[in-house]
């Protein structure tokens, strides 16, 4: 098992959006959410269920899960557990 840093995901997610043409705020707008609360969740501070969904939410507009790995399963504490290579 490896862990994904919570600030190389926040960076990951924050490129993905400029290259789309957004912003994390704009993001958040859009998702009805706090744009501090987004951050909370991205640097590891919220791991509730609410959160949880909320980051996977995120991965996937951003489109990162492949980037994670498609067999990567991301848990509450933003572990990722890679299946071995072969």
């Amino acid at each position: 098992m490896s862990t994904l840093r919570d600030d190389s995901l926040k960076l990951a997610i924050r490129a993905a959006l400029v290259a789309r043409g957004l912003s994390l705020s704009s993001w958040c707008r859009s998702n009805n959410l706090s744009r501090s609360y987004v951050e909370k969740i991205l640097t590891g501070q919220r791991n509730g269920p609410r959160s949880l969904s909320i980051k996977v939410k995120i991965i996937s507009d951003c489109r990162l899960s492949e980037s994670i790995a498609p067999s990567a399963h991301l848990d509450p504490s933003g572990s990722v557990d890679r299946a071995p290579e072969q």
